[in-house]
């Protein structure tokens, strides 16, 4: 299982959105559900992804495609921070980034 921040969620919006004018529908769906599949799976095992010290001490990283996802490991699931393109500078992206709480989460 996973919880996403609302950061996170809008981050998906977003690939959404722009993978739709990019690559179509059809494409565009096919990942989105890869994205929410892999999802699933780092609810199942997560420490499948790397150490993200370099950002936060309790953050994990997992590369899916074009994205990286970043996660906290929770007792059940994990809860995912942010959903950034792997070309985008993640450690300044995440100084702007204030962070979120469980308040602030949309649970999957």
């Amino acid at each position: 299982m996973y919880e996403l921040s609302l950061a996170a969620a809008e981050d998906i919006e977003t690939i959404f959105v722009e993978s739709i004018a990019r690559f179509g529908v059809q494409q565009t769906e096919v990942y989105v559900e890869d994205l929410q599949n892999c999802l699933l799976l780092l609810g199942e095992h997560p420490g499948m992804g790397r150490i993200a010290d370099d950002i936060r001490t309790d953050y994990r990283a997992f590369p899916h495609q074009s994205h990286v996802i970043y996660y906290q490991e929770e007792a059940d699931r994990i809860f995912v921070v942010r959903v950034l393109h792997k070309h985008m500078d993640a450690i300044n992206t995440f100084q702007l980034f204030s962070g979120v709480g469980p308040s602030q989460a949309i649970d999957i």
